[in-house]
């Protein structure tokens, strides 16, 4: 920018020292749009653009961050009509919220988004007005998602609808959408995993797949191929589809009970972790799945997960500790060890990979920093509360909700490079568990009183937007967002059952 501008670009009349871009808050930028200094602004930048070409003006601008290109968009008028009609606030979500292209979007726009949007309210209608027209755009899946964020964040009231629910003879321990959103699958202590498709705007049971001891989870892969479940009975397996049938792939054996199991981010490696002190990560290799390295704690591994990048790979477990491992010249390495005076839940990385967060019995969330090749301790947060279930980054890495024994959820910001706590929600009951949605404009909680509820980020405040139930005085587990958020699945560790919810709009 300084070197197109001669250094003199300004938004709200003030650079920095080195003469680069210094933005208006949003709330200044949007109370003083037809204030003196406003104009001022407007002529000011008005005279530094003048002689720009607008394929210039857009390449630069379509290097900002959203907030950044929110505020270009209400200091210029020239610039509001090249941001909207190259529809670079999208192409700025999508940056922020690391969405994967997928081609299966448009098939997917067609057999479900259209028709839900149209649905949905008013908004909706005319957002698929806005689409269609926009089909054969190349950047087609950004504008979809933003125009979906951007909808669902102006709404006053959402009513979801029971549109399936999954009965198991036991405990459901969790269940997931594919990365399409046309599969979901559930894992169930009674030996078994379900999966269910989307068909002609029904879901609809497609198989279930058996192990000899409880499923403990189950996960698609990035392409959504292949299903991990990991189970009870010491062994993971991987199924994959194959015309149109879920049929086995492989058995990944373990001494000890498997609780967890995930893909990397390209799906060509796989760690697990095990009850028998160990997690291991697994490489196809001639065809088959073989265990490439195996990595040793003192007591049970209870989760393992990789980084984006696919560099990084951190275990939780029992013993008290969280391990980081890295990948340096094809061989896996201890790189750092976290230490906690109770069991590690689980641990996270940041979706940028910057970050790792931990969730310990003792009752804190550490959050670690990864500067200069080595992991540094950047925050310990501590509730207050006996232990924390669960602590999980938003889809932009600028958050983390963390999910306590308590009645109630916490969430830390990151400003200015610090970690700062930001709000504090109440549920109303043991807490289980929290997740943000897939653009980060909603939070579902679950808890002990048979309900998960939706807030939604409105005027800088948490709402609560909606609230669904399982059967009285059962505990609520996980709940999870499909990809588009148009649907929620919830799981129960007493009535035996998972249920799909739609997200409806109800008028005021």
């Amino acid at each position: 920018v300084d070197e197109f501008m001669g250094g003199d670009f300004m938004i709200n009349g003030n650079c920095n020292a080195s003469g680069s871009l210094t933005t208006m808050s949003s709330t200044s930028s949007t109370s003083g749009t037809n204030s003196e200094e406003s104009t001022s602004n407007q002529g000011f930048a008005n005279r530094c653009i003048t002689n720009l070409l607008d394929e210039m003006v857009v390449k630069i601008l379509s290097n900002l961050d959203l907030e950044d290109m929110s505020t270009c968009r209400l200091v210029n008028r020239r610039w509001r009509a090249l941001v909207d009609e190259n529809h670079l606030l999208a192409l700025s979500f999508s940056r922020r919220f690391h969405y994967q292209r997928n081609p299966q979007t448009i098939n997917r726009y067609h057999s479900f988004t259209r028709g839900w949007l149209s649905d949905f309210s008013n908004q909706g209608k005319e957002l698929v007005e806005q689409l269609d027209s926009l089909l054969g755009h190349r950047h087609f899946p950004e504008i979809l998602f933003f125009g979906i964020a951007e909808m669902l964040s102006k709404t006053k009231r959402l009513i979801c609808h029971d549109v399936c629910c999954v009965d198991h003879e036991d405990s459901v321990n969790n269940a997931s959408f594919s990365p399409d959103g046309n599969y979901f699958v559930t894992a169930s202590s009674d030996e078994t995993a379900k999966i269910w498709e989307f068909v002609a705007g029904q879901w609809q049971e497609k198989c279930a797949v058996f192990h000899s001891g409880s499923v403990n989870n189950a996960s698609f892969s990035p392409d959504g191929s292949y299903i991990v479940t990991a189970s009870s009975d010491g062994t993971a397996k991987i199924w994959w589809l194959v015309a149109g049938q879920w049929r086995e792939k492989a058995t990944l054996e373990h001494s000890g009970s498997v609780y967890n199991a995930s893909f990397n981010s390209d799906g060509s490696l796989l760690a697990t972790a095990s009850g028998d002190r160990t997690a291991k990560i697994w490489e196809v290799v001639a065809g088959q799945w073989q265990a490439k390295v195996t990595i040793q704690h003192s007591q049970c591994v209870n989760n393992a997960s990789f980084s984006p990048d696919g560099n990084h790979l951190v275990t939780a477990s029992d013993d008290g500790t969280a391990k980081i491992w890295g990948l340096v010249a094809g061989h896996w390495q201890e790189k750092c060890a976290i230490f906690h005076s109770g069991l590690v839940h689980n641990a996270h990385f940041s979706p940028d990979g910057n970050y790792l967060v931990t969730a310990s019995e003792d009752g804190t969330a550490k959050i670690w920093g990864h500067v200069d090749e080595q992991w540094q301790e950047k925050a310990i947060i501590q509730p207050g509360s006996r232990r924390v279930n669960n602590a999980i980054f938003s889809p932009d890495g600028r958050h983390i909700v963390i999910a306590c024994d308590d009645h109630v959820v916490r969430i830390w910001g990151l400003v200015a490079g610090q970690w700062q706590k930001k709000a504090t929600i109440p549920h109303g009951d043991w807490m289980n568990n929290a997740t943000f949605s897939p653009d980060g404009s909603h939070l579902v909680t679950t808890a002990d009183c048979y309900t998960a509820k939706i807030w939604g980020f409105v005027a800088g405040q948490w709402q609560k937007k909606a609230e669904v139930y399982h059967f009285y005085d059962k505990s609520v587990i996980t709940a999870n967002f499909s990809p588009d958020g148009s649907h929620l699945v919830t799981t129960s560790d007493d009535d035996g059952s998972a249920m799909v919810w739609l997200l409806k709009y109800a008028g005021d």
